[in-house]
């Protein structure tokens, strides 16, 4: 699954939220490399995921950062998962 463009993505995340029997609330479109942390559509998708109890779903982790310590402090701010484990 390396290199999801985003309708893979967007199909991996309806896969998996449809196997768990949830529903997918909102999407989220990040313009900017996973390299940055300064991300505002996912400060739009915490701010959701804390309102709503959500969990935010992922395609790839590495889509999210490749930053092990803003994975980490973004572990303890939401619920996330990601389709490829």
């Amino acid at each position: 699954m390396s290199g999801l463009g985003l309708e893979a993505q967007w199909k991996a995340i309806d896969d998996f939220a449809s196997s768990r029997g949830a529903d997918v609330l909102a999407r989220f479109t990040e313009v900017e490399s996973g390299g940055k942390n300064e991300r505002p559509e996912l400060v739009k998708a915490l701010t959701l995921a804390k309102l709503t109890g959500a969990t935010l779903v992922i395609a790839m982790l590495d889509r999210l950062s490749r930053n092990a310590a803003f994975l980490l402090t973004l572990r303890a701010k939401v619920r996330y998962l990601y389709t490829s484990q």
